[in-house]
């Protein structure tokens, strides 16, 4: 499994409205997408600080989807009046859910 990570940061006020943004825009976008298996929001409220975890099933599957999670991204980080701080990619090793 692979996962993707975006860490955004932007105006803290504005975590609410890039909250709506994901749950409105982005997982419904990204449940459409071949290979995607799960996703995982992380704010930090008191510094505007978010951070986004997509799985996928193969890593053929995460290279395919950046051209469609490019601009999901791009509406979170408007939502907040941000900036994209990384976007990174692992192998997902271990886990424990």
């Amino acid at each position: 499994m692979q996962v993707r990570i975006s860490t955004i940061e932007g105006d803290a006020g504005k975590i609410d409205d890039a909250v709506a943004t994901i749950n409105e825009s982005v997982l419904p976008v990204l449940k459409g997408l071949e290979g995607f298996t799960a996703a995982n929001f992380l704010a930090d409220r008191s510094s505007g600080k978010m951070i986004g975890l997509t799985f996928w099933d193969s890593e053929s599957a995460l290279e395919a989807s950046v051209e469609a999670v490019n601009p999901i991204r791009t509406a979170v980080v408007d939502a907040m009046g941000g900036k994209v701080v990384s976007v990174e990619s692992f192998e997902l090793v271990a886990q424990s859910w």
